[in-house]
């Protein structure tokens, strides 16, 4: 099992030629404009995102179609909900009880907005895969010691 960049740089044995090295200067300082095809609730959903996505500094201009997709399936999760609690999880159907099937599509969107938000480093695993900021090489202060007789 392969340690996290956090536990190499606390334990002194990160090593920045190992590092994954990507090109971190296209990534948007601003929100982008929220697309018009948006519903007004992926519109909220894609500014609140937007934001987060922001925060972390993980967005960048290729990853608006993704955050869009993201918005849209944390929209459709919020319908699902709304339709599950006021029809409740279980329907009659031809003299059973079944699971309301809203509660597998539901299931099924959460998980693809899990995957999402991971793409978009929104998630402690997606954060965890994007490069660590550049370390800067501190010598080594016992190195710099004259050498003994021996």
């Amino acid at each position: 099992m392969s340690r996290s960049t956090h536990q190499k740089q606390i334990s002194g044995t990160l090593r920045p030629d190992r590092m994954k090295h990507t090109n971190r200067a296209d990534v948007l300082t601003d929100p982008p404009p929220v697309p018009a095809n948006l519903s007004p609730t992926a519109a909220a959903a894609f500014e609140h995102l937007g934001k987060l996505a922001v925060a972390a500094k993980t967005l960048t201009a290729l990853d608006v179609e993704l955050l869009a997709l993201a918005a849209s399936t944390l929209a459709s999760c919020q319908s699902l909900e709304t339709q599950l609690s006021s029809e409740g999880l279980l329907v009659e159907s031809r003299g059973a009880v079944k699971t309301h099937p809203a509660l597998s599509a539901l299931t099924q969107n959460r998980a693809l907005l899990l995957r999402l938000l991971d793409s978009l480093g929104l998630s402690p695993q997606g954060r965890e895969r994007l490069p660590a900021a550049v370390v800067t090489e501190r010598p080594n202060r016992f190195a710099l010691m004259q050498k003994g007789p021996f």
